[in-house]
């Protein structure tokens, strides 16, 4: 129903007094039409009552614009900023990597060297121990040769005991006999 209508909903036209007279005169339809008339204004306060709150909406649209802007922004920066955070902690990364792998390469090499070291040490020890053994094998020769020698010395010192004793014992018979013949003559 439209207010450009007549107040009973008929499109307009001569008899409006006398429409208008029997609304007023019949309370049921004057009550029906004022209470449709109200619906209608109330449905038309809806609506400007919600002209305001769309001020607002837009508002807080256009703030809601502007602050997703400035964190798309604030979003670039921190992505810049990490971008040049990643990379620095990468040529850190790469630098320490560098340094620890030259570092390992030199202990390899002090590694390879000592075991070489090693290796020869062993190898002289080897020797050495070798010539040790031959060492004790010419002992253990030169050994059991002293000890037959010593008992050839000791035989041969007891046969020179023997003589010895033998020519004393000579050697005192001739004084006895010499003095004997001194004493004669």
């Amino acid at each position: 129903m439209s207010i450009s209508n007549n107040i009973d909903g008929s499109a307009g036209g001569s008899g409006q007094l006398l429409d208008f007279l029997s609304l007023v005169t019949n309370p049921k339809i004057y009550e029906a039409k004022i209470k449709a008339l109200q619906e209608v204004t109330a449905e038309h306060q809806k609506f400007v009552e919600l002209v305001a709150p769309a001020t607002e909406i837009m508002d807080l649209r256009e703030k809601v614009k502007a602050e997703k802007a400035a964190v798309k922004n604030k979003l670039e920066e921190a992505n810049l900023k990490s971008e040049t955070l990643v990379k620095e902690a990468q040529n850190k990364a790469d630098a320490i990597l560098a340094d620890a792998q030259a570092k390992a390469e030199s202990l390899v090499n002090e590694a390879k060297a000592a075991a070489d070291d090693a290796k020869l040490a062993q190898s002289e020890a080897r020797k050495s121990a070798n010539e040790v053994k031959k060492a004790k094998s010419d002992y253990d020769s030169l050994s059991v040769s002293l000890k037959d020698q010593q008992t050839e010395l000791d035989k041969t010192q007891a046969k020179a005991e023997a003589v010895k004793k033998e020519a004393e014992a000579l050697r005192a018979d001739l004084i006895e006999k010499h003095t004997a013949f001194i004493k004669s003559l």
